[in-house]
């Protein structure tokens, strides 16, 4: 089975946040940007945001854009079933 490759702002934005002891208010002092729209991304209510906001925050946390990106993936993995192994329906009961 494939990877499945997300982009998101606001895993990549609380990753950086943890990383350098930042808050979201130092986030906002740094980048000019208001308080809720931070809050906002790093809530994931947005994942989709413009080149500058990108090159904003990752000058914020003293990182190349690029780096920002990269934070911002998540690579998941589904878990794999052995050949045999049935799914569990909704009406099963364990023994």
């Amino acid at each position: 089975m494939g990877k499945r490759v997300e982009f998101n702002v606001g895993r990549g934005i609380r990753v950086l946040l943890k990383k350098n002891g930042m808050t979201q208010g130092d986030l906002m002092r740094e980048t000019g940007m208001e308080r809720s729209y931070i809050s906002r991304l790093a809530s994931g209510r947005f994942n989709n945001i413009m080149l500058p906001t990108a090159m904003a925050l990752a000058r914020a946390f003293d990182i190349s854009v690029e780096e920002f990106a990269a934070e911002c993936l998540s690579v998941e993995r589904p878990p794999e079933r052995k050949p045999n192994q049935k799914r569990k329906t909704a009406g099963s009961r364990l023994a």
